[in-house]
């Protein structure tokens, strides 16, 4: 008898899971995008809500609302369904380019004092709209599709690891400014397209996916990623996979007196290559320096691209303000020009790398 209520128990219990679940509209993406032009500080708040209900005729439902306000537009989303909205399994935001481009403090700022949202909430821009990413074909469910697409370039080192806590960190810190992924879509799916650059929280620039490579190298220690070096060798293009497990950023000021003459960035690398377009296989000491030579110049040349495209648009994604005001008294770091920094300062870049072996290759 005690077996039967039992089991009458955990199926009534698991009923009643099913209908609290199904009575919730648990939000799992949201975009922001500006339609100003239609009233002023105006922007369409799209959601997207996964259909848990056992008569779902598809995986989710996506909710829009047009408001100045988050608050505004959570309760005009709200009164378009009967569920109860929550925030609190919110995984990725995204900002569409114009919306970006204008800043995006104030959400960013709403969002990390909302108790029930979480503070590793992927933050990115998409390329135009960013309701266009949610309503993507090819995917039936968005919202898990671009939690666990960002979260495996993040892993990979393809594009920054952002959340609206390590966004709101960089943009109260005077030394730096912060950047996120970049998507957009390629034949009506979303996929990577780089990464998205900010001054202050003002979108105002980007890097492709080769160069947000290059950047994450110049960025800080990464402790597991890959390269496919580019480089002309005699008449013909060589094509290197060089997958690096090792590698350490320096960066140094140098001062004359008390003003900034230089900043130096060094970069080591170690790492294996794993695949080459050269015939034959590498064993001698001098083919393998010769591999570290074009790998150094690959990398070289693109962080100098890297570096021009900071300064274009002004904006210190490295951090190198940071160590400029490392180095300086708390007075003489308040009376810096910060933003003529970059523009100003002559910045030199050298890389050192090391082939621990040559892998497998054709």
């Amino acid at each position: 008898m005690s077996c039967v209520v039992t089991l009458a128990f955990i199926l009534l219990t698991g009923c009643n899971d099913q209908k609290i679940i199904e009575q919730l509209g648990i939000v799992s993406l949201i975009s922001y995008d500006d339609i100003s032009e239609s009233e002023e500080h105006k922007m369409k708040v799209t959601a997207v809500i996964p259909d848990y209900s056992i008569e779902a005729t598809s995986e989710q439902e996506i909710l829009e609302a047009e408001a100045s306000l988050m608050k505004e537009a959570e309760e005009k989303l709200a009164n378009q369904t009967r569920q109860k909205l929550v925030n609190g399994q919110i995984r990725s935001v995204i900002f569409g380019e114009d919306l970006a481009s204008k800043g995006i403090k104030d959400i960013i700022q709403a969002m990390e004092r909302e108790q029930e949202i979480g503070s590793r909430v992927k933050a990115m821009v998409a390329e135009g709209e960013a309701v266009a990413i949610l309503k993507s074909t090819g995917v039936e469910n968005i919202g898990d599709y671009m939690e666990k697409m960002i979260k495996k370039a993040a892993e990979e080192y393809l594009v920054p690891n952002s959340d609206i806590h390590i966004f709101y960190r960089d943009l109260l810190d005077d030394g730096i400014d912060p950047v996120t992924p970049l998507i957009g879509l390629t034949e009506g799916r979303a996929n990577l397209k780089g990464t998205a650059l900010f001054k202050d929280d003002r979108y105002v620039g980007s890097l492709n996916s080769e160069l947000s490579r290059i950047f994450l190298t110049l960025y800080g220690k990464v402790n597991s990623s890959e390269l496919t070096v580019k480089m002309p060798d005699g008449e013909h293009m060589r094509y290197i996979n060089f997958n690096y497990n090792e590698s350490d950023r320096d960066v140094k000021v140098k001062k004359k007196g008390k003003d900034i003459t230089g900043i130096e960035i060094k970069i080591d690398l170690k790492g294996s290559v794993l695949e080459d377009t050269k015939e034959g296989v590498i064993s001698s000491p001098e083919e393998s320096k010769k591999i570290e030579k074009l790998t150094e110049d690959y990398i070289t040349q693109n962080g100098e691209k890297v570096l021009s495209i900071l300064k274009e648009n002004r904006t210190d994604s490295l951090g190198l303000k940071q160590y400029v005001r490392n180095s300086l008294s708390f007075k003489e770091w308040k009376a810096l020009d910060k933003d003529s920094i970059l523009q100003t300062t002559p910045i030199t870049l050298s890389v050192d790398v090391k082939v621990k072996d040559t892998g497998m290759m054709q």
